[in-house]
């Protein structure tokens, strides 16, 4: 900043910006995104990286899984007391129309939703705020994936 001052000081023949000259903010980089949850805020300062985190793991080559999904969100910080998650597979083992994970904040929950089968991408991936049910963010009971070893990051 001082090496621009001074040059600018130098140069007379640098004209300042006139007033109707639009000034734009350059757009925000995909890396300015923080790819760390703070879990001692509030979930809605964290939706941001959460969604981020999610749009990472569905634009790597491969159908998600939600393993993949949980994942990230221990790479990103959040211990596994704190995370929930559903299955991939229904009780029949058919693909699940929908695969579900959440992070639970002391005062509240983020929940995202990949549905695999679903082609419009604005519907593919979808993620909310949720307040905590009885201490939990996802009501189903938990899923036995956690237990699977096959299942946990290393």
């Amino acid at each position: 900043m001082i090496a621009v001052t001074l040059l600018v000081g130098c140069t007379s023949t640098v004209a300042p910006p006139s007033a109707s000259t639009p000034v734009s903010a350059p757009p925000p980089s995909p890396s300015a995104t923080p790819r760390a949850l703070d879990l001692s805020t509030p979930p809605t300062r964290n939706l941001e990286t959460f969604d981020a985190l999610a749009h990472g793991v569905i634009e790597r080559d491969g159908p998600p899984t939600t393993s993949d999904f949980v994942d990230a969100l221990r790479t990103a910080g959040a211990p596994d007391e704190r995370l929930e998650f559903g299955d991939d597979l229904t009780t029949e083992g058919k693909p699940a129309d929908a695969y579900f994970w959440a992070v639970r904040f002391d005062d509240g929950c983020l929940v995202g939703q990949f549905r695999p089968l679903e082609t419009d991408p604005d519907r593919q991936y979808l993620s909310a705020e949720a307040p905590l049910v009885g201490g939990r963010c996802l009501v189903a009971p938990p899923s036995e994936t956690r237990n699977r070893p096959d299942k946990v990051a290393p």
